[in-house]
C-alpha cells in the first residue's frame, strides 16, 4: 500500500503511535546504562545515585529493567551522607555481581555503615579508600581475603597503625591488576606488589619524611618483579635524601610492554631512574592527551633541582635515550619533530621551562630550577644547549618565553644570547613578552650585523605586551644612556635585512602593544608579510 506522504517527508509522531524507545531489547537498554553510570566515575555518589533514580522514574517497563539488572548496582559508595537503607537496597540488587568500592573516612563518617560492607568484601573487583587526616572513624582490625580484586586505590594511609584496610597482604590477590597509592608509606606500598600489576602509580609530595618514600635501588627492585607493566606513574615517590654515588651499581629494568611512562621529581632522581629503565622510548614522549581536564599540557618527565648540575644530568640521560641507547623500539628521532620551548610567566624565585613536541604531540620534559645565585632565565636554557647533542636542538623550532630572567652583566648576555642563536638554527617560530626582558634584548642582538644570518628558518614572531617606544629594562645606567633605542627601530633593521636576503618574516604579530605611533605600524608592515595587532591601548598622537 501506497503512502499518504510526499517522498522526503518524516511523518510526525503522534501519541497513538507505537513509541520505538519504549521497545528497545533490554540487552541495549542495560548497556546504555551502564554507560551513563561509568561517566559518573567511582567517587562520585551522588551522581551514581541521581542517574539510577531518574532511570528508575521514567517507566514501568525501565524500572523493571533496572531493578532487575545487578550490575547497574555495583557502585557502592560509604561516606558521609550515605543512608543505610540505600546501602542495605544496593547490596540486595546487586545480587552476587562483583562490587566498586568507594568508602571514604571522613570525620563524620559512621561506623555501622563500615560495618554494612565489610561481609561482602569477599566479591570486591575494585577498592578505593581515602583517608581524611581528621578521621577518627572505626578502622577495622580485620583483614580480608579478595579474590577477585582487580584494582585498588588507597589515599591518605600515612600511619602504619591505620594501613593496610581491608585487604589481606598475605592473599594472593591473582588478579591485581592496578595500584594507585596516594601518600602511603612504601613500607605498606610493597606489600601489595605482584607480578600480575599493569598499572602502577605512587605519589608523595617534596615534604615527605626520609623513610615515607623508597630509595632508587628498593624501587627499581621492585619494577623488576612486575615485567607486565603497561603505565608507570611516579610523582614524588622516592626518596629525596637518597646518596646516589654510582647509579651504575644500581640494577637495570627492562619492560618491554610500557606505553606510558610519567616521572616527576627531584631532577637528579628522575634521570637516574630514567637512565636505568629500558623501554619504548614512545612511553614518555607521546601519549593520548598532552592536556588535562583543567587545560595544562601534561608532563611526562619532570624534574626541579636547585642546582643547575641537577638539572643537567637529566638532562644528559635523556640526550642519551634519545640518542637511542639504553632503549627499546625504533629511533625516537622520528618522533621528535617541531619541539618546543616554553617558558611561562611565574612568581616567586623559581624558573619553570617546559619542552613539548609538536603542537599535538607529547611532552618532552618539564624543568623547575630554584634561581639561587643563578641570576635568570639564560643559564637554564644553556643547560640545555650544552646537555642536547646538536641533532635534538635542530628539531626545536619554537621559542616562547614569557617569565622573567635576563643576566645583568652585558658581556655575559652578549655571550649567552650568541649561544642562544647560534645552537638553535631552526627556530621557525618566535615569542617574547616583554616582561621577560627579551623582547628588547634579543632583538637588539638580532639587528646586529653577523657573519651568518640569525634563525635563518624563522618565519613568525610575537611580541607580548611590547612597548615600542620607552626605555627598556636597563642593564645598568651607562648602558642606556650608550645604547638606548625605541624598540621600533632594532625590530625594524631585523626585518629589513630578513626582507633583503629573501627570507622575510610571514607574520608579526603585536599584543597589545603600547605607547607607538601609527607610523611606526606602517613602517613594519613595509618588511613583513603580515602584521597581527591586537591591541587595548591607542596610538600616540
Amino acid at each position: 500500500m501506497e503512502s499518504s506522504a510526499p517522498y522526503g517527508t518524516v511523518t510526525p509522531w503522534t501519541s497513538s503511535a507505537t513509541s520505538p524507545s519504549v521497545f528497545l531489547p533490554p540487552e541495549l537498554l542495560v548497556e546504555i546504562f551502564l554507560m551513563v553510570l561509568a561517566s559518573s566515575g567511582l567517587h562520585l555518589q551522588n551522581h551514581t545515585w541521581r542517574c539510577l533514580l531518574r532511570l528508575l522514574g521514567v517507566c514501568r517497563y525501565w524500572r523493571a529493567i533496572v531493578c532487575d539488572k545487578a550490575a547497574l548496582w555495583r557502585k557502592m559508595h560509604v561516606e558521609n551522607g550515605t543512608a543505610p537503607r540505600l546501602l542495605q537496597l544496593q547490596l540486595q540488587r546487586s545480587k552476587a555481581t562483583p562490587l566498586d568500592l568507594c568508602v571514604k573516612f571522613l570525620p563524620e563518617t559512621e561506623n555501622r555503615m563500615v560495618e554494612l560492607v565489610l561481609p561482602e568484601l569477599y566479591r570486591v573487583q575494585f577498592l578505593q579508600i581515602i583517608i581524611s587526616p581528621k578521621a577518627h572513624a572505626f578502622f577495622p582490625k580485620k583483614r580480608y581475603d579478595m579474590p577477585l580484586l582487580q584494582g585498588l586505590s588507597l589515599s591518605g594511609l600515612s600511619s602504619s597503625k591505620t594501613a593496610p584496610l581491608f585487604v589481606s597482604t598475605e592473599s594472593p590477590l591473582p588478579r591485581l591488576q592496578s595500584l594507585e597509592m596516594i601518600e602511603v608509606l612504601y613500607t605498606d606500598v610493597q606489600q601489595f606488589f605482584r607480578p600480575t600489576i599493569t598499572d602502577l602509580r605512587l605519589k608523595g609530595n617534596k615534604s615527605s619524611l626520609p623513610n615515607h618514600n623508597a630509595t632508587l635501588d628498593v624501587l627499581l627492585r621492585a619494577l623488576q618483579s612486575m615485567p607486565l607493566l603497561e603505565q608507570l606513574a611516579l610523582d614524588y615517590a622516592l626518596c629525596q635524601h637518597d646518596p646516589i654515588y654510582n647509579f651504575h651499581l644500581l640494577p637495570t629494568v627492562t619492560l618491554h610492554r610500557l606505553q606510558s611512562l610519567e616521572i616527576q621529581d627531584k631532577a637528579l632522581l628522575v634521570g637516574v631512574l630514567l637512565h636505568q629503565l629500558v623501554v619504548d622510548p614512545s612511553s614518555f614522549l607521546t601519549g593520548e592527551s598532552t592536556h588535562s581536564p583543567n587545560g595544562i599540557r601534561r608532563r611526562r618527565l619532570g624534574g626541579w633541582g636547585s642546582a643547575r648540575t641537577e638539572v643537567e644530568i637529566l638532562l644528559d640521560f635523556l640526550n642519551f635515550k634519545l640518542q637511542g641507547r639504553r632503549i627499546l623500539g625504533p629511533d625516537p628521532m622520528s618522533v621528535l619533530q617541531n619541539v618546543s620551548i616554553d617558558v611561562p610567566a611565574c612568581d616567586g624565585d623559581i624558573v619553570v621551562l617546559d619542552a613539548f613536541i609538536g603542537d599535538h604531540g607529547g611532552s618532552l620534559f618539564s624543568l623547575s630550577f630554584e634561581r639561587g645565585t643563578d641570576p635568570g632565565l639564560l643559564p637554564v636554557l644553556g643547560s640545555i644547549l650544552r646537555s642536547f647533542d646538536s641533532k635534538v636542538l635542530g628539531r626545536i623550532t619554537k621559542l616562547c618565553i614569557s617569565g622573567d630572567g635576563f643576566n645583568k652583566d652585558l658581556n655575559v648576555l652578549r655571550s649567552e644570547l650568541r649561544q642562544v642563536v647560534e645552537c638553535l638554527p631552526a627556530i621557525t617560530t618566535l615569542s617574547l613578552s616583554r616582561a621577560s626582558g627579551w623582547d628588547w634584548y634579543l632583538i637588539k642582538h638580532l639587528s646586529i650585523p653577523h657573519r651568518h644570518m640569525p634563525f635563518p628558518e624563522l618565519r613568525h614572531v610575537t611580541l607580548i605586551d611590547p612597548i615600542l617606544r620607552s626605555r627598556p629594562p636597563c642593564l645598568s645606567d651607562e648602558f642606556a644612556a650608550d645604547n638606548y633605542e625605541d624598540l621600533v627601530w632594532p625590530l625594524s633593521e631585523v626585518l629589513r635585512t630578513r626582507a633583503r636576503a629573501e627570507i622575510p618574516l610571514e607574520t608579526l604579530h603585536l599584543r597589545n602593544p603600547s605607547q607607538y605611533f601609527d607610523s611606526d605600524v606602517e613602517l613594519l608592515q613595509l618588511y613583513v608579510g603580515n602584521v597581527i595587532l591586537h591591541r587595548d591601548v591607542k596610538p600616540l598622537k
